[in-house]
């Protein structure tokens, strides 16, 4: 993968820009990034994104030193324009973390955390976004839990010195210390290794080996290994052979994804040099303040265009929610960016405009306790609890609000006649003791006769939900 490393912070400086150019072909273009090395460039790349929207062919050049953006960028147009066929340049920006990506060369600014919540979500988009050269056959299998690890071991350098690989051992007799002895001096002379057979046989006789490196007060029985005569009790050994087992897989990985990287040409392909004296890697500028229209490119890059409010958020969360304090201010911003975003979206720019089911999905982004909300008059459920009534699904916090927007009528009665419950009329003013009966006991025959299959409902087509008529003070 070509090295990519943050940008220092500079003021309308950049120092590797990223150009779209149309109209020449692949050869001309492979040449022409290979002759900015002989022209002082520090490193300079030719990539082919081969699908999605953002398909077409893109040079990276690295400059030896850091330039104004408007000046380098006409340095690069007037060389490009200057070949045959006068290739076009599309645009011309400053290699940024979504530009990184779409060049499918992973992410400056990824972290191990990152990472770690990606495997856990099961995101192999993203994981394929951050680590590009771990994608085939190691982000296809299920285990993604060794992913942080060799997400660690891919871009920090190996240590100078490699870890013994401890073989334990632990006092058992001088016939077990006996056959241990021969069996180190055959190793070793299968090596062409010299090997000190009487103090190797005394060292492994004696009885009192000390105590554990890592801990003195740890308690035995004791183990040594026969590598580098380190002592351990049987916990920290133990531990030592899950650490030593778990480098192992990740070796394993890392060389599955060394070769595995081959995947990515069905993607995108790409050739990069540096030059011979002063190489230089890609500078990749982190942007501080970044407009509206960037964040939602962005956005839409990572979860295309018919995401709802809810993954819109997380995403916009993810990208930015460290730009902006507070929640208010994010939820703000992120209804304005949704707006941009979603053509089809109403005018959503206070929480109190959005529909009961998308706010509260939308306050579970910030919130994962929030409360629950009616879906007829949005009023929240108790802290803890659910609203009590469901409808295909859906919440409501009363009868009243469940039967609204529905219009009731009755299988028994007839253009002609009404049956005896729809003809009962309501009680007078000043009725009578039967009649208040009569009234309290409504509710029980409007129940049964729903249960007995009398009533029918429809949609009423007029209706307006309630927490649509906000009440001012």
């Amino acid at each position: 993968m070509p090295p990519c490393v943050a940008s220092p912070k500079q003021i309308h400086k950049v120092q590797t820009v990223v150009l779209k150019v149309t109209g020449a072909s692949n050869d001309l273009l492979d040449r022409h990034h290979q002759s900015w090395i002989w022209s002082g460039a520090g490193a300079s790349a030719h990539v082919e994104v081969l699908g999605g929207e953002q398909q077409g062919h893109y040079l990276v050049m690295t400059n030896q030193t850091s330039c104004e953006e408007n000046s380098l960028a006409a340095r690069m147009r007037s060389g490009l324009q200057q070949l045959p066929g006068s290739p076009q340049v599309e645009w011309i920006r400053p290699l940024t973390r979504r530009l990184q990506r779409i060049l499918r060369w992973g992410d400056v600014a990824a972290t191990r955390e990152d990472v770690a919540r990606a495997a856990k979500a099961g995101d192999v988009q993203e994981l394929k976004a951050i680590m590009p050269e771990a994608a085939a056959e190691v982000l296809d299998s299920e285990d993604l839990s060794q992913l942080p690890a060799l997400f660690d071991a891919l871009r920090i350098p190996p240590p100078a010195l490699e870890d013994c690989t401890h073989v334990w051992y632990t006092w058992d007799g001088p016939l077990a210390a006996r056959d241990k002895c021969a069996e180190l001096q055959e190793q070793a002379d299968s090596k062409g290794q010299p090997f000190d057979e009487l103090g190797t046989r005394n060292w492994l006789m004696k009885g009192d080996v000390g105590r554990c490196n890592r801990d003195a007060t740890h308690p035995g029985p004791f183990w040594r290994c026969t590598s580098c005569r380190l002592v351990a009790c049987h916990a920290c050994a133990h531990c030592k052979t899950n650490e030593q087992r778990a480098s192992r897989k990740v070796q394993e990985l890392k060389g599955t994804a060394a070769a595995a990287t081959g995947a990515l040409l069905d993607e995108v392909r790409f050739q990069w040099r540096q030059h011979p004296e002063l190489p230089l890697p890609f500078f990749v500028t982190d942007q501080i303040k970044v407009s509206d229209e960037e964040k939602v490119v962005w956005i839409r890059q990572e979860i295309g265009n018919d995401a709802e409010l809810a993954a819109f958020s997380v995403k916009f969360l993810e990208l930015f929610g460290d730009r902006l304090r507070g929640a208010v201010p994010q939820k703000s911003a992120c209804l304005k960016l949704f707006g941009v975003y979603s053509d089809a979206a109403p005018d959503w720019r206070k929480e109190c405009d959005l529909p009961p089911n998308v706010l509260q999905d939308f306050q579970r982004v910030w919130e994962p306790a929030a409360p629950e909300r009616c879906l007829e008059c949005n009023k929240r459920a108790a802290p803890g609890t659910k609203h009590p009534l469901r409808r295909l699904g859906r919440a409501y916090c009363s009868l009243k609000c469940s039967d609204a927007g529905t219009i009731v009528g009755c299988k028994r009665c007839t253009p002609e006649r009404k049956c005896g419950f729809c003809s009962l009329k309501p009680a007078p003013l000043g009725e009578s003791r039967l009649d208040k009966v009569l009234r309290e006991n409504e509710v029980q025959l409007k129940r049964a006769r729903t249960m007995l299959g009398h009533a029918t409902t429809e949609a009423d087509p007029n209706h307006e939900p309630a927490w649509k008529r906000r009440r001012r003070s």
